[in-house]
């Protein structure tokens, strides 16, 4: 393309090959109404298709008269005019009034002189048409060529985060992940990067299926996309800042590490996603391990890794993954073609077996491994078992999973599930519910770690008090999370709902704010 458009500039302006160092400036040459066009892919294709005709000039008017039968189609910049956002037609309007053909049709202008004029001159070419000058020609076509040209990850409106880090591979060696920033704001993101290589095609198609289910499915126990990109050298994944799970366990190793209610929430949340993929989707995720399993700032576990995703339903081929540290995860039917294939959520529920002894037990070095129990707790053993079972046909779906964890006794039967699942659903609570959660959470949060109570409990306890008329039961709660918070934190989170509390005119809630002023007497101003 950019060759072709370099043939045309020659021929149409006598504009050299050197011309390209002009490229950087190319806004400088346009007018400065003109230039939210540059951007636009669709006209410039329009462009190059009749680079040599010279278009009706009054064919946006519907007021003027239509051109004469044998004329250069005055629809062509109707047709242009129509693939413009509205801020970009103010460039087509400009080329049209400053430079119009007399060959056009009858206008307010030159409507006697067009009318002595045969209509052949209307397909001069813009060589010899008077009325588009070299200089207009030279700018139209270097601004279509620049469009061409320049790098799209510069426009891009993320990028990694500085100073920069070693990238973290993820399982396969299709991503590697970076910590990156929003370039106008600087909010964390995660950026999840593939690099084309010409070795590497399957590669590249397994990060495009990523890609293209990480962009449509939407769940909240799913990765959050944000945006992306693809380009010729390289793929580019912008999500929500998150933190694989192997990383994140290991930093937790250095104080109390992870406890088992955080790790049963954790692998609620997998099970839900893997539920509504099966389910809800009718796909089966084929790649569950504990590499691509990512924690947010609350510590709420998502499921990435969608590189190998296939349909659940029909005669299809399973993404063949010829990765070594991957096959150690495929259950035994999938190698013994003797054995029963079993349900559709079967493979997913080994995986997801695999990922419950990783957990507990570090990496796993081998299939067999998952015969030795090791620090799988007491209450998870007769589950997991299940799921690790050699017959596919008893594994347990995703929501069967959840519903024999969750009786009473069980692994999954502890406070903080129960409060989480509380917070999910919080808003269609009846207000009686909600009071009574309300004062239970203030003594459940000592025992809560301290990311969840700042990123899941406080943003919910001030949408409380903003549209649910908690009133004073949620202060409590409210100065115990703001321990965790920084002087900083607590003047732009806390402050503004204790200065709105004062106002009230209920008087027991400023008299319960009075009580507590030891809480926040400090951060006021």
């Amino acid at each position: 393309m950019g060759r072709g458009l370099l043939a045309l500039i020659q021929e149409c302006s006598h504009v050299p090959s050197s011309s390209c160092n002009l490229l950087p400036r190319l806004q400088i040459l346009l007018p400065s109404h003109a230039r939210p066009l540059v951007g636009h892919s669709r006209v410039w294709v329009r462009v190059e298709c009749h680079p040599l005709k010279s278009p009706n000039l009054h064919s946006h008017n519907p007021a003027l008269p239509q051109p004469q039968q044998g004329l250069a189609s005055a629809g062509f910049l109707h047709r242009v005019q129509r693939t413009l956002p509205k801020d970009a037609r103010s460039f087509r309007a400009h080329v049209c009034t400053r430079h119009a053909t007399p060959g056009g049709v009858p206008g307010p202008r030159h409507s006697a002189h067009a009318r002595r004029r045969s209509p052949s001159n209307h397909f001069r070419g813009c060589k010899e048409d008077p009325g588009l000058s070299p200089a207009l020609q030279r700018r139209f076509l270097l601004a279509t060529m620049w469009f061409f040209a320049r790098d799209p990850i510069r426009d891009f409106p993320f990028e990694a985060a500085s100073p920069p880090e070693p990238p973290l591979p993820q399982p396969g060696g299709a991503w590697q992940l970076h910590r990156g920033r929003r370039k106008t704001t600087g909010e964390p993101v995660s950026l999840f990067v593939h690099e084309v290589k010409p070795s590497s095609e399957e590669q590249t198609q397994l990060a495009k299926t990523a890609f293209k289910f990480l962009k449509t499915l939407r769940h909240p126990n799913i990765l959050s996309y944000i945006d992306g990109l693809e380009t010729e050298k390289s793929l580019h994944v912008v999500t929500e800042p998150v933190t694989p799970l192997p990383a994140y366990l290991e930093s937790r190793r250095d104080g109390k590490g992870l406890s088992e209610p955080e790790i049963s929430w954790g692998l609620h949340q997998i099970a839900k996603a893997l539920s509504f993929l099966v389910n809800d989707c009718h796909l089966i995720h084929n790649n569950v391990c504990m590499g691509v399993v990512y924690v947010d700032r609350a510590g709420e576990w998502k499921l990435g890794g969608l590189d190998y995703m296939c349909p659940a339903q029909g005669d299809v081929t399973v993404p063949r993954k010829g990765v070594p540290e991957l096959e150690k995860y495929n259950p035994p039917e999938l190698s013994d073609s003797t054995k029963n294939i079993g349900e559709k959520w079967s493979a997913d529920m080994w995986r997801f077996g695999c990922l419950i002894w990783e957990v507990f037990n570090g990496p796993l070095p081998r299939s067999s491994s998952l015969r030795s129990l090791n620090k799988i707790p007491k209450s998870l053993v007769p589950h997991y078992c299940e799921l690790v079972g050699a017959n596919p046909k008893v594994r347990p779906s995703p929501a069967k999973f959840l519903q024999n964890c969750s009786r009473t006794g069980s692994f999954m039967d502890n406070k903080f599930v129960e409060t989480n699942l509380f917070l999910e659903e919080i808003q269609i609570k009846e207000p009686a519910e909600r009071q009574k959660f309300f004062q239970e959470l203030s003594d459940n949060l000592d025992n809560f770690p301290e990311d969840f109570c700042c990123h899941k409990v406080l943003p919910q306890l001030l949408m409380a008090f903003e549209f649910g008329n908690a009133g004073a039961i949620i202060l409590t709660p409210l100065f115990k999370v703001g321990k965790f918070l920084n002087s900083q934190e607590y003047q732009q989170k806390i402050i503004p709902v204790i200065v709105k509390m004062f106002s009230s005119p209920d008087r027991a809630m400023r008299i319960r704010l009075l009580q507590q002023m030891e809480h926040f007497i400090q951060y006021l101003e």
